[in-house]
């Protein structure tokens, strides 16, 4: 995942999850994994703070602001992408792999107020 230009976290796993959770409370998620899949092993967390218009990430040192339509934007792209990643393992016989109405009632949810701190 690339922030600014800049990688964040290397080769680590996003975890889209845990992303979606982060948009309907504050809180520590662990939104980056290990490739191996054991966070343990190498994986991160991000602080996630909820402010006027505003989400910001604690992560490893580093604070990154978004503003609110940046966030939610990025949020019904990364949807959309993993809807049709779904798609794809379905027509291959395959189970869907993510949690798509659970990640759009967050989305919902973030849109219409800004979540608890």
């Amino acid at each position: 995942m690339y922030i600014d230009e800049v990688l964040l976290h290397g080769d680590n796993v996003f975890e889209a999850a845990s992303f979606f959770e982060s948009l309907t409370r504050a809180g520590t998620f662990r939104m980056f994994n290990c490739t191996c899949g054991v966070f343990g092993c190498g994986g991160y967390e991000v602080a996630v703070r909820h402010e006027e218009g505003r989400v910001q990430w604690d992560t490893e040192g580093l604070v990154y602001v978004f503003e609110h339509a940046e966030m939610l934007g990025f949020a019904e792209e990364l949807q959309f992408q993993l809807e049709k990643l779904d798609r794809v393992l379905v027509s291959h016989g395959l189970p869907p792999r993510f949690d798509n109405p659970s990640f759009i009632s967050s989305m919902k949810q973030f849109a219409e107020g800004m979540p608890s701190r």
